[in-house]
């Protein structure tokens, strides 16, 4: 079938008649401009481009130009034909935004002089070159969403990549599986997303009416994604003396607050105050840099700090190159490697955020062990064990003693102490949870009757060593084990069963013990 549709690819034989030519543009060359000083406009500048003898063939015919922050008006022979302004001088309306002025031409209008006023916003947009295009109307968009293609679909996944975390990291914490930065990370996804969807030159084509709307979304966006960008690096370090990462993300805060504030005053548009988010993106690099210098030094190298700094120098390259062109350029249109940089990021961290809060749903936080719902899981295959395996069975003793006369938080270091206890003399690739409040088990394959023994016996003396005379809280524990070798074809709700009833022979063993000695 495949090989079938590979010939019917490279051999199409369909034929196609067209009697009239599907329309087309081009770009008009030898444009005359002129820039004229106007204490009038917006930075007392405006340009004016004179467009002469056009020719303009039959059909679907239109005058196209593309605009940054600029107002416009074209004239025919003196007459106005076409204005973009704003409404009024309210503080969201300084700017009319991106957009593509389309203005439809007849014949009536070759050999006329067409006179095009285009007034910039800002200074940084003031150099700004126009292209003008004639043709198609329909040709003219095609072509662009062509260009745009690829900005438009690493958009759309950043998006749905975003909401996707955000879903999961919901889930997880309704589920009541703890905090993690996924949600952190997907609303830095969207941000992203819509910040360059709604960049592209594409979106005034598609909303027409709402080109001064996209622009201001595209800056907020943009602004805003500092914020839990600098939360989600917050979150990868957990070492509380990174007060850089801290300060990072209340000045991306304060930074995006103040730019709002900004714009709603009427100080400064967020174009005009964009280099603020610059600065506070600028602090957060110099801020993750910093604490992975001090996780290195405290911990030392592992794959997951080395993955989280590759990733972040790799956003970092990509993120200060397109700030370079942006100032150069003036504008952020075919600036791609931000968006693309930061769609790996996002993959990658996402990734491993997700298998950090799988490996968490399974993780006892007080103990570090495997939890009671990833023992259950275990304890639960009705398999027939065919190797030698070993399941142990422990139980603190006298906790609620402990906690009645020490206090809960002396009853919690008790847990927590003999899970470490346990962790430092059962093998490391055992598996090892608490099953329970103060129940523990282990289940260690290729495991037989000595080495039980001398694992229980490790486990003993560690306890002894641990009970030093100047400690008030002593350790003392029951245990039991049971291995499958003893009980042929037996499965582990089976050896669990075995295993519990030794133990609490050696509970018993102990409360008559304490008995007698009181």
């Amino acid at each position: 079938m495949i090989l079938l549709l590979v010939y019917l690819g490279v051999n199409q034989n369909s034929q196609v008649f067209q009697k009239d030519k599907e329309q087309g543009y081009r770009q008009i060359e030898n444009i005359k401009c002129i820039e004229l000083e106007d204490s009038n406009t917006p930075i007392g500048i405006r340009k004016e481009y004179i467009l002469e003898s056009l020719q303009v063939e039959d059909g679907d015919n239109c005058l196209a130009f593309y605009l940054v922050h600029h107002y416009a008006q074209v004239y025919v022979e003196d007459e106005l034909i076409y204005s973009l302004t704003p409404q009024d001088e309210s503080f969201v309306n300084k700017t009319t935004g991106c957009n593509w002025a389309m203005i439809p031409l007849s014949h009536e209008d070759e050999d006329k002089e067409i006179r095009v006023v285009v007034t910039p916003v800002y200074k940084d947009v003031s150099n700004r070159s126009v292209d003008f295009l004639v043709g198609s109307k329909y040709a003219i968009i095609a072509s662009q969403l062509r260009d745009d293609v690829t900005d438009i679909v690493m958009s759309a996944l950043a998006i749905a990549v975003g909401l996707v975390f955000m879903l999961i990291s919901l889930f997880s914490f309704f589920q009541k599986k703890g905090r993690n930065s996924l949600f952190h990370l997907g609303v830095f996804s969207c941000f992203m997303g819509i910040w360059k969807i709604t960049d592209i030159r594409s979106a005034p084509l598609i909303f027409t009416h709402n080109t001064m709307l996209l622009s201001q979304i595209s800056l907020t966006m943009l602004i805003l994604a500092v914020v839990p960008f600098a939360t989600f690096i917050s979150t990868q370090f957990k070492n509380r003396e990174h007060k850089l990462l801290d300060f990072a993300c209340f000045l991306s805060i304060a930074v995006a607050a103040l730019q709002i504030l900004l714009q709603f005053i009427g100080i400064a548009d967020l174009r005009e105050s964009l280099e603020l988010s610059h600065v506070a993106i600028a602090v957060t690099g110099i801020a993750v840099v910093q604490a992975v210098i001090s996780e290195w030094r405290r911990k030392g190298t592992g794959k997951k700090l080395w993955i989280t700094f590759a990733c972040f120098v790799l956003c970092a390259a990509g993120s200060m190159l397109d700030i370079l062109l942006f100032y150069i350029k003036g504008t952020s249109y075919e600036i791609a490697n931000t968006i693309a940089v930061f769609w790996m990021y996002i993959v990658i961290m996402g990734t491993m955020a997700i298998m950090e809060m799988n490996r968490q749903a399974s993780i006892d936080f007080a103990t570090g062990l495997y939890n009671r719902s990833r023992c259950s899981e275990l304890l639960k295959d009705e398999s027939v064990i065919d190797e030698d395996v070993c399941l142990m069975m422990f139980d603190l003793n006298q906790l609620k003693k402990v906690n009645d006369v020490f206090g809960h938080e002396a009853g919690d270091e008790m847990i927590s102490q003999f899970a470490e206890i346990l962790r430092q003399n059962i093998p490391g690739q055992a598996f090892l949870g608490r099953y329970g409040g103060d129940e523990f088990i282990s289940v260690i394959n290729g495991c037989d009757k000595e080495k039980a023994l001398k694992i229980l016996t490790d486990i003993k003396d560690a306890v002894k060593e641990y009970n030093c005379p100047e400690r008030k809280v002593k350790l003392s524990c029951s245990a039991g084990y049971a291995l499958s070798s003893d009980y042929l074809g037996c499965t582990m709700p089976v050896l669990l069963e075995k295993a519990d009833n030794n133990m609490y022979q050696d509970k018993r063993s102990f409360y008559e013990n304490v008995s007698r000695e009181c």
